[in-house]
């Protein structure tokens, strides 16, 4: 089964959600069963927190103020369960993901000749 991309989570619950996340951050950074558990409530939390923001009234740059807060509460509770070792691949997966999102989403200009 292929796995979808942004789209596709509208269609799935905040726990379905919080478990991709958790198992794909698993894979990557092999957790501990314990570690999986922990991860998998700050995920869910941060989801469900990402979600009420985004169905609120605040304007839009209100909301990206406070995803971005809540991206670095995230960021600091996950300091709190992962070793050393495993925040640096977390955090060089993260780059290599948002260096893949700058090259694709630049428009290709044609060549000169």
């Amino acid at each position: 089964m292929a796995q979808g991309g942004r789209h596709d989570d509208n269609k799935k619950t905040p726990e379905e959600r919080a478990q991709f996340r958790t198992d794909r951050m698993a894979k990557e950074l092999a957790l501990t069963d314990e570690q999986k558990t922990q991860v998998n409530a700050l995920n869910l939390k941060a989801i469900q927190k990402e979600d009420a923001i985004h169905s609120g009234t605040m304007t839009d740059d209100q909301k990206k103020a406070a995803i971005k807060e809540s991206h670095e509460a995230l960021k600091k509770d996950m300091k709190g369960v992962l070793t050393d070792a495993q925040l640096e691949t977390l955090k060089a997966k993260k780059a290599e993901h948002k260096d893949h999102g700058k090259r694709c989403s630049k428009p290709q200009q044609p060549e000169k000749k």
